[in-house]
């Protein structure tokens, strides 16, 4: 388990951005101290598989993610406010033959 300090979210939304090669990206069981998430995007270009397993719906978002293969997304305990036609149009691409699991 990973655990951030408060407004962690930031720091994680920074590492991912700021590795503009990244091609591979598993978020599993990530925490923040005090529980309370800001809203935070995954932004990274050349991303070719994305694994997010959670326990709770942590307010992130997804960018346009145009080099994506595989991405499964599991979350236990989803945001009541969340729009998933708006996070799963990052996956929407005419070029797009990989799989999508929720």
């Amino acid at each position: 388990m990973v655990a951030f300090p408060p407004h962690g979210e930031r720091t994680l939304e920074a590492m991912i951005s700021s590795a503009p090669l990244l091609q591979s990206l598993e978020l599993k069981n990530v925490s923040l101290e005090g529980g309370e998430w800001d809203e935070w995007v995954i932004r990274a270009p050349n991303l070719k598989d994305l694994i997010i397993q959670l326990e709770f719906d942590f307010l992130w978002e997804i960018e346009q993610l145009p080099s994506i293969q595989t991405a499964t997304i599991s979350v236990d305990n989803e945001s009541t406010d969340r729009d998933f036609v708006q996070l799963l149009t990052c996956f929407a691409r005419p070029s797009y033959t990989g799989k999508l699991v929720c």
